[in-house]
């Protein structure tokens, strides 16, 4: 549970930051990263496998694995100018 909670406040942060500050990529790479540890970290630790925390963590870690990295596809992207 605490490790839960550790990565919820971490994810948190991370994506205020990116929400706030300047464009940058790496913190949404950092938000995916802890996605997937959320994601992947039950298994490790071996919860019961139809446990409503294994189940909880692995739709969370997904849904903040894709937001992630989606965020950090997009601020990636190069930034379109026009000349005139």
């Amino acid at each position: 549970m605490t490790e839960e909670v550790a990565l919820g406040i971490i994810i948190a942060v991370l994506a205020l930051v990116s929400a706030t500050g300047r464009l940058n990529a790496g913190i949404s790479w950092s938000v995916a990263i802890a996605g997937l540890w959320t994601l992947i970290a039950p298994a490790i630790i071996r919860y019961g496998l139809l446990s409503t925390s294994r189940t909880n963590d692995v739709v969370v870690g997904f849904i903040v694995l894709i937001l992630g990295f989606a965020n950090a596809i997009y601020r990636q992207s190069p930034a379109r100018t026009t000349h005139a």
